[in-house]
């Protein structure tokens, strides 16, 4: 009857066992071999192990190891212990350990990259490593770390919008735009989840009476106004791109800069008009496209142009030296 199923019960294997184990396919006898160890894996009794950490003393060098010691085997028997499992040797104190060792020289490997989960998830614990046990504990018990559960889908939105970082398959890694922002920001405790713990205490201490309100309301304008400060007296270096430093002038060769209304020319002081509107003739022109423009002499075909007329179009942005201008090219080579 099921409308009185709640939920269905698990695969497991029935009574009828294969006769001939070779007339099954290969997959067949994985699977069939999987689902069985799976049963017995359940009838076995319970495997037993001992969370341990060792010291081994090897001439002098004292070496650290922690694992399991398996003190009964259980369900191990069954098809052996999980790859994950580190299982030490079961040794008592002051054991001299036999046999050779080798000298293996290697490099650690980099922490691996966050993918989307795996970040909003570092956001929820953040702060949980911070050198104060108070703000740490609190922040831990309050379940407070960077930005809210409504909030931290939409901050990293923000930084992969203003491309300060971007997607590699599944993982998340920063731009050069996003690694000199860091790099040369020097208000550094904006950059460290340590300032959110520090004024989660201080929330806490208002709530509990030991903290008056007005006192860290003045403690943040006046930290806010150091912040300006710093900020404002910094040197003002402008990030560059890389596709921005290809970007040079097809007429004078100086540099082109992305203003407000296109990409110009940075000789216009000296006279060069060189400029291309961020939108033309109703079509947004890529950074990508306008960079094939200025290297290679024209763009491949864009879509999308509007006339006069209200007509659609499409066509090649081609520079004209002669002229030095920005010409239309249709199919055929026609202007």
């Amino acid at each position: 009857d099921n409308s009185k199923v709640g939920s269905h019960t698990a695969i497991i294997p029935t009574t009828a066992v294969p006769q001939d184990l070779s007339a099954l396919s290969d997959d067949e006898k994985l699977l069939y071999d999987l689902l069985v160890k799976s049963l017995l894996r359940i009838i076995y009794p319970k495997a037993a192990t001992e969370q341990t950490k060792l010291e081994i003393d090897a001439g002098g060098n004292i070496f650290k190891a922690s694992g399991s010691v398996i003190k009964n085997n259980g369900w191990y028997v069954v098809d052996a212990i999980p790859e994950k499992k580190k299982v030490l040797p079961i040794v008592e104190l002051g054991d001299t350990l036999p046999g050779t060792y080798d000298v293996t020289k290697g490099e650690t490997e980099p922490p691996k990259r966050y993918t989307e989960t795996d970040l909003i998830a570092a956001m929820e614990l953040a702060g949980q490593k911070l050198d104060s046990e108070e703000a740490r504990t609190l922040m831990k018990l309050q379940k407070k770390g960077l930005g809210t559960d409504a909030t931290r889908t939409a901050i990293i939105k923000g930084l992969f919008d203003k491309s300060f970082i971007m997607k590699k398959g599944k993982s998340i890694i920063p731009t050069d735009k996003g690694i000199f922002l860091i790099d040369t920001l020097k208000v550094c405790g904006i950059k460290s989840p340590a300032l959110t713990g520090e004024w989660e205490m201080r929330l806490n201490e208002i709530a509990e009476g030991r903290t008056a309100y007005n006192d860290f309301v003045n403690d943040i304008e006046s930290v806010t106004r150091e912040w300006f400060a710093c900020i404002r007296d910094s040197s003002g270096e402008k990030f560059v791109s890389e596709s921005e430093k290809k970007m040079l002038c097809p007429f004078c060769k100086k540099p082109v800069f992305k203003g407000r209304y296109g990409f110009s020319c940075s000789g216009y002081k000296e006279g060069c008009k060189f400029q291309v509107n961020y939108e033309v003739l109703g079509k947004k022109i890529t950074e990508s496209q306008f960079l094939m423009l200025v290297t290679s002499g024209k763009t491949g075909i864009i879509k999308g142009f509007i006339g006069k007329s209200g007509n659609s179009f499409d066509a090649v942005l081609k520079i004209n030296h002669e002229k030095k201008s920005i010409d239309f090219e249709f199919s055929g080579g026609k202007k």
